[in-house]
C-alpha cells in the first residue's frame, strides 16, 4: 500500500539539502520560498497521516497546520 505520509516526508528530505545550499550562498530570498514549501510539505505528512487521505491542494500554512490539528 503506498504510504501518503511517507511520500511528503521524502519531498521534504530532498528539499532541505537545497534550502541550505541556498543559505549557504545568501540567497535567502529563493531559501525562503523553499522553506515555505518544505513546511507545506511537512503539514500535508501530517494530515496525510492523520486522515489516510491525499491532503488538499492547499498553500496556506495556516490552514493546513488546523487540518494537521496543529494549534499556535
Amino acid at each position: 500500500m503506498f504510504d501518503k505520509a511517507a511520500y511528503w516526508i521524502e519531498l521534504c528530505d530532498d528539499d532541505i539539502p537545497v534550502a541550505k545550499s541556498l543559505y549557504a550562498t545568501k540567497n535567502y530570498l529563493w531559501m525562503g520560498f523553499l522553506c515555505h514549501l518544505i513546511a507545506e510539505k511537512a503539514l500535508k505528512a501530517v494530515i496525510a497521516s492523520i486522515t489516510d487521505d491525499v491532503p488538499p491542494k492547499d498553500h496556506r500554512l495556516m490552514k493546513l497546520a488546523a487540518l494537521a490539528k496543529i494549534d499556535d
